[in-house]
């Protein structure tokens, strides 16, 4: 259970370029817990002057880092033969695994975060974050959605503003800021 002090969620002075776009991958399994990050995480971004936000679905928690890639790199055959400006970019990834009767959780939760992360830290010039909730039951889920216990789409959208503010300050030279 995650306590509501444990990360620094509080309003912030973040460098934001005003071209930026946040793509947000939402799973549609478990819709309406998913769902409740979505929002959370549009309203901080609205909040912190990101303007530039495309929601995209996917069916579950295994095709995020499949979306992710696809969306970002392109098929070579594919009209847009180069892969897009991702220095512009970053990705968010909500989903839910709920804890069942059979190992299936288990091959999923690994599956999904283990392909988030390689898409993370491929050499991509962007942030790629890891909102997806693995829980025991629906209830543990709700209340680590709804703010009963913590509010994991402000979190995570808040972790993703601090990577996007990391890279702003340390990878970029001043001028290409702005």
């Amino acid at each position: 259970m995650s306590e509501s002090s444990a990360f620094d969620t509080s309003l912030q002075q973040y460098i934001i370029r005003p071209n930026e776009k946040v793509v947000v991958f939402e799973a549609e399994w478990h819709s309406d817990i998913v769902g409740m990050m979505v929002r959370d995480a549009l309203e901080l971004f609205l909040q912190n002057n990101v303007r530039r936000v495309e929601v995209v679905k996917v069916p579950g928690c295994f095709e995020l880092p499949q979306a992710v890639s696809m969306y970002f790199y392109p098929p070579l055959n594919s009209v847009l033969s180069e892969p897009r400006n991702r220095t512009d970019f970053s990705a968010i990834c909500f989903g839910c695994v709920v804890q069942g009767d059979t190992p299936h959780f288990t091959f999923i939760s690994q599956a999904v975060a283990q392909g988030i992360e390689n898409v993370a830290c491929s050499g991509v010039p962007f942030p790629v974050m890891f909102g997806v909730l693995t829980a025991n039951t629906r209830q543990q889920a709700i209340e680590r959605a709804d703010g009963t216990h913590s509010r994991k789409g402000v979190e995570v959208a808040t972790a993703l503003l601090k990577m996007l503010d990391f890279r702003n300050r340390y990878c970029f030279p001043k001028e290409q800021l702005f």
